[in-house]
């Protein structure tokens, strides 16, 4: 039944197949255990068992923190509304006080729905019963029959699901299988048949005509994400878009999630740069003291929150400064040095540069033809004239405007390291107790923007606001400091000679400091072909991974609901019997899932790699394994606890109380009874 559906009897359906899988969801719906689990006929025929759902198999391996806050927030706000919905509470909280289990049950399950409610106030199920609504039109369309009427709002949905799913041709609806070595059933959407040969994420070509398996389901988007060509955003990316990596290489978007607000973590490190990531996100680091130890490896953000600190307090993450950004040579307008020294030390209006008479000698045996020499205004600095610059910066719009053009944060290494040494060779110096270059200027832009010119180099950049004071005036200095890593950030000899070539350990990695809850924000994630599936992301181009790897992009519970559905075996819930697949056997490698966003008109498809979910898979099956180890233990426990309170009761009230708690425990059993039964008479003979 479609949620939001009047709750009448359903009409049978004529259409055969139609007709077949409503009576396969029938038997399915009245031969279920006590669980609500579906029966099924085991492989041997000896007898029915209850099989756990596909849905919901995964479930152990999702972390639904998130999801819990985002549910009592929900409660709250439909409370805030409701003053009936809180006197109604208010009531039913008289019965968690009572003594009587049965009253306490009854008042936690009144609370429970007064929750329900209050989340319904605040809409919280809209986007659900709309998904289920669309879930059935897709079915249609894919059956290619006539949804019929289709609200105008909802159209772009349609349209967005037909065009996403234009490469698959659907052979299997809504079939019912079951996983027999993992005891797992479940109806799957869709079986698909790829009409053209298809490269999956990780380079496979799946060849046209395979079938897999299709189910349909329904970083902050702001977080800066560099490209080869500048910026982006993670919520401006698309599937097929460049981004880089911690290689410093381009690579490509290969998948992208839908939208999220599951919460958010603000991350931040020891250089004062931070990011905004969800709870699924995955960063690329290593740990140990002094990150010494261990390999770079990815790892969840719960895991590095949870970890933060060694037992001594220390800082136990740390994340790898990127390689420099591996771009082509690009035909600049002005050479990249020179524009560094007139960046640093040349006159706003004009083509002049004043600095020392080395400098004026790099620029000559450069090729650059100089003006003659103006008066100095110390021992050591003198003005001269570039010939034909002023032209080029009026062209590129520079005179009174100093900034670094975007293309030279994206032109070639060496010529990203050029520009950097004009810089530096004008306005820069050498700290030599500190081991650090220093760039300083009163421009906040240009000292930002050579900030990123450091990231694109794979430096560590530190950003600091300073007052000075000079000539009765005050004014914020900004200096961006660096020690550097395999580059010498001037060409003046005077100033390279300085340098200590030897990089530091903190110049190589930033160190996670802190990681917070952050603003309730929309945020989605990618997935990228790098080789190690890294990309950069934030204003200091930091390296992070695929969020939660290409299982996850749907979620691990998906891909495990996935993997039982490619993994398993038709099965006729009337006659209690598997059967063949009606096509050739799906793919185990890999399967899709179509998502559509209810109401926003974007749909897109997720690689789910099955041999990642069949390893998940097992995991969930430790997971339920070890709670059912847990259960029998408690149960065991609970069972000598009543023994043990049954021997000692001195009246019939006593040994009632131990039978009840025994009762609601779960642990009632025949050899209990038993031991009641004689106790009871014990008593009986007793007080005779």
């Amino acid at each position: 039944m479609i949620k939001g559906a009047s709750n009448t009897s359903p009409v049978t359906p004529t259409d055969p197949e139609a007709r077949r899988r409503f009576e396969f969801a029938a038997a399915i719906e009245a031969n279920r255990d006590q669980w609500g689990r579906p029966k099924v006929m085991l492989p041997d025929g000896s007898k029915e068992t209850g099989y756990r759902r596909a849905s919901s198999y995964g479930a152990p391996l999702e972390d639904t923190t998130a999801l819990e806050s985002w549910k009592r927030r929900q409660v709250a706000r439909g409370l805030s509304r409701r003053g009936d919905l809180q006197l109604a509470v208010t009531r039913s909280e008289i019965g968690l006080d009572s003594s009587e289990y049965d009253e306490q049950k009854a008042a936690k399950k009144e609370i429970d729905a007064l929750c329900e409610q209050a989340m319904e106030v605040v809409e919280s199920g809209a986007k659900a019963t709309i998904g289920t609504a669309e879930h059935h039109v897709f079915e249609l369309v894919d059956l290619g029959k006539d949804p019929g009427h289709i609200p105008s709002q909802w159209l772009p949905d349609l349209n967005a699901y037909r065009e996403l799913t234009r490469g698959f041709e659907v052979v299997g609806v809504e079939r019912f299988v079951v996983e027999d070595s993992h005891q797992v059933a479940g109806t799957l959407d869709r079986a698909v048949r790829l009409r053209h040969d298809t490269e999956a994420p990780d380079g496979t070509v799946l060849e046209a005509g395979s079938v897999i398996i299709g189910d349909v389901k329904g970083l902050a988007l702001t977080t800066p994400i560099p490209t080869p060509t500048g910026w982006s955003t993670m919520g401006a990316l698309r599937v097929g878009d460049r981004v880089i990596g911690s290689d410093g290489r381009p690579c490509r978007v290969t998948t992208k999630s839908g939208i999220k607000r599951i919460g958010t973590y603000v991350v931040r490190f020891d250089d004062g740069s931070e990011v905004v990531c969800d709870p699924e996100h995955i960063w690329w680091v290593y740990g140990g003291k002094y990150g010494k130890g261990t390999p770079v490896r990815p790892v969840g953000i719960q895991e590095i929150r949870a970890n933060l600190r060694d037992t001594y307090g220390k800082a136990w993450w740390r994340v790898p400064v990127s390689e420099p950004l591996e771009l082509p040579q690009v035909d600049l307008p002005i050479d990249p040095y020179l524009l560094g020294c007139w960046l640093g030390d040349g006159s706003a209006s004009a083509g002049r540069i004043t600095k020392g008479r080395d400098l004026f000698e790099v620029l000559e045996a450069d090729g650059h033809s100089l003006g003659v020499e103006g008066a100095n205004h110390s021992d050591h600095c003198w003005t001269r004239t570039v010939i034909g610059l002023r032209t080029k910066l009026r062209q590129h719009d520079l005179l009174d405007n100093k900034h670094i053009p975007a293309v030279y944060l994206r032109a070639s290494r060496s010529q990203r390291l050029r520009l950097l040494q004009g810089l530096l060779d004008t306005d820069g110096s050498w700290n030599k107790k500190r081991r650090r270059a220093v760039f300083s200027v009163t421009n906040k832009a240009l000292a930002l923007a050579v900030e990123e010119l450091l990231a694109t180099l794979g430096q560590r950049p530190q950003f600091n606001a300073v007052p000075h004071t000079g000539f009765t005036k005050t004014v914020t200095a900004y200096h961006v400091e660096f020690t550097p890593v395999n580059i010498v950030p001037f060409r003046l000899p005077r100033k390279a000679d300085l340098v200590d070539p030897r990089p530091t350990t903190r110049a190589r990695r930033r160190v996670i400091v802190s990681v917070e809850p952050g603003p309730d924000v929309l945020t989605a994630c990618i997935a990228v072909d790098s080789p190690n599936r890294t990309y950069l992301c934030g204003d200091r181009m930091i390296p992070t991974h695929n969020t939660a790897q290409r299982m996850s992009f749907a979620g691990a519970k998906f891909a495990v609901q996935c993997w039982c559905y490619a993994s398993g075996t038709p099965y006729d819930p009337i006659q209690k019997l598997r059967t063949p697949w009606e096509h050739e056997p799906p793919r185990q490698d890999w399967a899709v899932i179509f998502h559509v966003a209810s109401g926003s008109g974007d749909a897109r498809l997720y690689w789910v790699d099955l041999k990642a979910a069949a390893l998940a898979a097992e995991a969930a099956r430790e997971c339920y394994e070890w709670r059912n180890r847990l259960g029998k233990a408690m149960i065991s426990a609970a069972a000598e606890n009543f023994i043990a309170t049954a021997a000692l009761a001195t009246s019939m009230a006593e040994l009632s109380a131990a039978y009840e708690r025994a009762e609601r425990q779960g642990v009632w059993s025949d050899e209990l009874k038993a031991r009641f039964t004689a106790r009871k008479l014990e008593l009986a003979a007793v007080n005779a």
